[in-house]
Formats: structure tokens, C-alpha cells, sequence
């Protein structure tokens, strides 16, 4: 029996070097009261247990094995500590030569659990490396994972990407004062710097903290060099600096994507501050217009300036960042000379004015937060288009300027010019007129998409009668089965008829002799004249019910009008018997009425007779 038990220790201990074992785990050296990863006990995992290592047979070619396995330089010596007996000595009686990679493949350890290890304390190696650091290079919270080792000569590096996970990030932010306590992993290829793109393989280093317990620093997840490295691992903080970009006037108010480029910190309710010229180009101007949501870029300048507010400079963005403080920059309070001006397409809106609807009128351009007329000069009809488009008022128009069926307005002109591949006014190039030509005219238009709402009954009462639509496309009354006294006030205070309605007389309908051309139902109004075309639902009648084959009929208080009449039907100004013009009808009104004290002031004043 002993003859056999010497045999298996004399196989295990000179047995075959670098034994596969799919079990063997990480080697990490732990100092319980310092986050050291360069000091403490040897702590080995096998088949994911925590464990020791012996000390029979150690010596200095066991503790240069120790701080190549844990990537901690040279050893600086050893001495004793106490062990937990809770845990396992998995490795013992190792016959280490120095040139081994790992105390995995030293020779002569028996197993694990097979050596017998009795004394209390194991070795607590100290290795040269004992300033370690890791920081994010673009941004104190948010970039590519860097380490610093300070030594004797500076060494400095990157974690690559494979491997890294969510808990290694949390772990980073949580080491990095002022980052909050947890962190995301962010892949872009603008982490690739020029910093690692200059970096030899030698410098780049992998992180695995899968199967340690209670991780301290990173380091201790350290593995050999890979053997590439695409990407670095980037890390994005939860506390990173809360900053909003914005764009301002002459005055310091905010815009809406047109004006001066800022920075404000909005966890400190900071005031705004310049972001300065010098090296700006047009990549950070479309920075800027991509992180505010307007669009590409159709104006910069660098405009003079002479202020000590600067909090960014020489800023450099490949257009892969989130946001234009994550850019390369110089991020420190500064004087500027110089400061970008930026113009982006959603600074530029359309409206026509002065029409029946919002699809109809003179049209008007923003420019630059001031409303401007458009130049009817070097006006096309593809022009239209794109107007009638942008606005959501259909696919054309009809060009009306030379017809002055709306006012020309006043005020500053811009002439237009746009290219084929230009979709809307907002691609177009936009200039500035001089104003000289009085005789200049204003783009009028008419889209086919516009619907207009009226009262109809003759040529000269527009306050009472069938509720009329007009489409680019046809012309039709509105079915009375779906209208409502709500419908009527909204439509009579739209046409300026009033708020209030009256009861009709009667409604005209088919009986009448009237034929209708086509019916259509409105519903869900609430402004037909701004919102008109969202907010009408315009369907063709094909119900068989008799309602709907009449039309919306409204008397407005508003078409309510007096006048005067002796007994020889003769009209006096301001004298006379008192009538109404009722629905076209012209009525008397009874002297009961007319006692009213108000009834009288207000007749009067109305037909001026003081």
C-alpha cells in the first residue's frame, strides 16, 4: 500500500508540464486591506472555487512566476500570512523555473486537494508594479479605456473591447471619482483615437473578471496580451457631465436651430457659454445640426468675437459622437475671438398668410427667426411643389402672384434657388433682397391640397346658407347628418360672423330644386382655419339615409342686419320703421323691441346714426 501511494506522488509530482485541465481558473494576488492588485496572497480558482497555494518548496523563481502570472512586473519579495481554513489549497509543492507563463505550469504541483497542507499561513507576494490606474481618454466619464502604469518609466495603454463586459464598466465608473456608480459599454468606431491607432500590439491589454470573487481593481482581471485589437473597450458613466448644446441669439436667447453654438451645464443650472472658432469646420457644424434634431447644415460663419465666457476650443469631431462636448476638444474655461454661427434647416419654416386657410396666401419664409416674404424673382413652378409639400398642403399649387387675390404684405423679401435634388424651400439657397424694386412682388399660392370652409347662399351673404368646401381638386356641401350646433359657432367665429348662432328659418335640401355636385361629412374640428386639413375628415355620402342628402345649414348672428323704412316703402338713412334682413327676408321688428333702450343704441350705431 505505501509502495503505491509513493508511486502516485511520484507520477503526480513529475508528471507532464501543461496538463490541459479545463477547470484551472484565474490567478490573482489579493491584499484584504488594499486594492493593491500588485500585493497580497496568491489566490487561484479551480473548477470556479477560491483557493491557496502552498509554500512547500517555494522560492524566488516561485515569486518571479507570480508577478509575470498576475502581469505585475518583478517580484520585490515575499512573507507570511494567515489563510482562512474555509478555503482549499489547490496548488502545492510547485517546482518552479521562472520561465513558465503561469503557476499553472510550473512543475511538480500533485493536483489539486491531493497535496496535504497543514500550516496556517501561505505567502504574501509583493510585486514591482504598485501604481495602477485606469481613466476614459476622450472624456473623464465617457471614452476608450485607458491604464496608466506609473513606474520607473511610464507606461500607458488600452483594454480592448472582447471581453470587456457591463460589470467591468460599472466597475470603472465606480473607480473614477465624480462618474456615478454604474456605467454602459459604448461600441463606435470613433473610440478608435489616433492615440490607439499609433499603439503597438504590446501596449493593448484584454480584461476577463469572469470567475473571480469580490473584484477590487481590474488589474486583477488582467490576461495576456491578444494577439489583436480592433476596437478599444468604451465605457459611457451614468454621472458623465450633464451639458446641453444650444444655439442662441445676439441676446443670449435660446433658438431654435439657428444662431451661436453653447454649452450649458445643466446639473448646475450654469450660464451659457461660447464654444470658440479656432480649427471649426463644416464636420462640427453638422455635429451640431444632427445633435439638435434640424437637419443638415445651410449656413456657417465664424463671427468676431471678444469674450472671456469660452468653455471649448480647437474642437474636433469625426461626426460618430453623441453629442459635441464628447468631441476632441480643449475643455477649460478660455477667452474666444472668434465664434461659430450656425444655420440648420429646421431653423427655416414656411406659412402662407393672409388667405382663406392655411394652405392659401402670400408666402412666408423664417428666416433666421425673422418672418420674410418670398420674391416672386427667379420663382418656379417646381418651387411650388416644394412649398405646397413642406407645408403638408398637397403635391402643387397654382401660382398666384400676378393675380394680387392677397395682399402683397411688407416687410423683407428673399429670393429662392433651388436645386433638382432639393425636396423642400428648406434645402433651397435663400438670399436676402435689397428691397429697391418697389415693384417687386410676393410669391402668392394656392395649393392643391387646400380646403377652404365658407357659407354660401348668394354672392353677398356669407353669414348664413349651405356650409360650402372648397378642395384643389372640387368644390361640394357638407352633409347635415354629421354637422352640429358646435360645428356652426366654430365656423360662424372662423368667418367672423359671430359666436353665436341662430335658429333657421328653414334648411334647404334636395326639394328645393338645388342639385349638389358632391356631399361630403366633417367631423373633430376645432380651428378650420388653421388646422383645416388634420382636422377634417372628408368622406363622399354613400348612405341612403334622407339627412344626408341635405346640407350643413347655419344662420350666424352675425348676418343679422337692420335698416329703415317710412310707410311709403321709401328707405330713410336714419329714420323710419325698424326691419331685419333675416335669411335674405327682410322683417319688421315689433315695437315692444324697440322700447329697449339698448336695442335703440345699438340699431343706431351700427348704421351710424350715431
Amino acid at each position: 500500500m505505501w509502495f503505491l501511494l509513493l508511486l502516485l506522488h511520484t507520477f503526480a509530482h513529475f508528471g507532464p508540464v501543461n496538463s490541459a485541465d479545463a477547470k484551472q481558473g484565474k490567478i490573482i494576488l489579493r491584499n484584504e486591506n488594499d486594492a493593491n492588485p500588485c500585493e497580497g496572497h496568491v489566490e487561484v480558482y479551480y473548477d470556479n472555487k477560491m483557493g491557496y497555494v502552498g509554500d512547500k518548496n517555494w522560492n524566488n523563481k516561485t515569486d518571479e512566476v507570480v508577478c509575470k502570472t498576475t502581469h505585475c512586473g518583478q517580484p520585490m519579495g515575499n512573507s507570511n500570512v494567515y489563510r482562512s481554513y474555509s478555503h482549499p489549497v489547490w496548488l502545492n509543492e510547485l517546482d518552479c523555473k521562472g520561465n513558465e507563463e503561469s503557476l499553472w505550469d510550473c512543475d511538480g504541483w500533485p493536483g489539486p486537494s491531493v497535496s496535504f497542507y497543514r500550516k496556517p499561513t501561505v505567502k504574501k507576494v509583493k510585486c514591482s508594479l504598485d501604481n495602477i490606474s485606469f481613466h476614459l481618454e476622450q472624456h473623464k466619464c465617457e471614452g476608450a479605456v485607458k491604464y496608466t502604469i506609473q513606474s520607473d518609466k511610464k507606461e500607458t495603454g488600452y483594454i480592448c473591447n472582447e471581453g470587456f463586459g457591463a460589470d467591468d464598466a460599472t466597475r470603472l465608473c465606480k473607480s473614477i471619482p465624480g462618474c456615478g456608480e454604474t456605467g454602459k459599454m459604448v461600441t463606435s468606431q470613433w473610440m478608435r483615437t489616433e492615440g490607439f491607432m499609433r499603439s503597438q500590439l504590446g501596449a493593448f491589454k484584454k480584461i476577463n473578471c469572469s470567475g473571480i470573487q469580490n473584484v477590487k481593481h481590474l488589474w486583477q482581471c488582467i490576461e495576456s496580451h491578444p494577439s489583436k485589437c480592433i476596437l478599444p473597450a468604451a465605457v459611457s458613466c451614468t454621472d458623465i457631465d450633464k451639458v446641453k448644446v444650444l444655439l442662441t441669439d445676439d441676446s443670449d436667447r435660446e433658438t431654435k436651430c439657428y444662431g451661436y453654438v453653447k454649452i450649458q451645464k445643466t446639473q448646475k443650472n450654469d450660464k451659457k457659454s461660447h464654444v470658440c472658432g479656432d480649427d471649426w469646420t463644416e464636420k462640427e457644424s453638422e455635429m451640431v445640426c444632427k445633435e439638435l434634431n434640424c437637419g443638415k447644415v445651410i449656413k456657417k460663419e465664424l463671427k468676431n468675437i471678444n469674450t472671456e465666457n469660452g468653455i471649448m476650443n480647437h474642437v474636433k469631431c469625426t461626426g460618430s459622437e453623441s453629442s459635441l462636448w464628447y468631441c476632441r476638444a480643449e475643455h477649460r474655461s478660455q477667452k474666444c475671438t472668434s465664434a461659430p454661427y450656425v444655420v440648420c434647416q429646421g431653423s427655416r419654416e414656411v406659412r402662407l398668410q393672409d388667405g382663406p386657410g392655411k394652405c392659401a396666401g402670400r408666402l412666408e419664409v423664417k428666416d433666421e427667426g425673422q418672418w420674410k416674404r418670398v420674391s416672386k424673382e427667379n420663382w418656379d413652378g417646381s418651387y411650388t411643389k416644394h412649398a405646397c409639400k413642406q407645408l403638408d398642403c398637397g403635391d402643387d399649387g397654382k401660382d398666384k402672384s400676378d393675380s394680387d387675390e392677397f395682399s402683397q404684405g411688407t416687410g423683407e423679401m428673399l429670393t429662392f434657388r433651388c436645386q433638382q435634388s432639393d425636396k423642400n424651400l428648406a434645402d433651397c439657397t435663400a438670399t436676402n433682397t435689397n428691397n429697391q424694386n418697389r415693384n417687386e412682388k410676393a410669391v402668392q399660392l394656392i395649393c392643391n391640397g387646400e380646403i377652404i370652409v365658407k357659407i354660401i347662399m348668394t354672392l353677398t351673404d356669407t353669414c348664413w346658407g349651405m356650409v360650402n368646401i372648397s378642395t384643389g381638386n372640387e368644390t361640394g356641401y357638407v352633409s347635415g347628418a354629421h354637422w352640429s350646433d358646435t360645428l356652426s359657432k366654430e365656423l360662424c367665429k372662423e368667418l367672423g360672423c359671430g359666436t353665436e348662432i341662430l335658429k333657421p328659418i328653414k334648411k334647404p335640401g334636395t326639394s328645393d330644386g338645388i342639385k349638389f355636385k358632391s356631399l361630403f361629412k366633417m367631423k373633430n374640428s376645432i380651428n378650420m382655419r388653421q388646422y383645416s386639413i388634420v382636422k377634417m375628415e372628408m368622406n363622399p355620402e354613400s348612405t341612403k339615409n334622407q339627412d344626408s342628402k341635405k346640407p350643413a345649414y347655419v344662420v350666424c348672428k352675425g348676418s343679422i342686419k337692420p335698416r329703415f323704412n317710412d310707410k311709403d316703402n321709401q328707405r330713410h338713412k336714419c329714420s323710419g320703421n325698424v326691419e331685419v334682413s333675416y335669411e335674405g327676408q327682410w322683417l319688421p321688428v315689433s315695437k315692444k323691441t324697440l322700447d329697449n333702450k339698448e336695442t335703440q343704441n345699438t340699431i343706431c350705431t351700427e348704421l351710424q346714426c350715431g
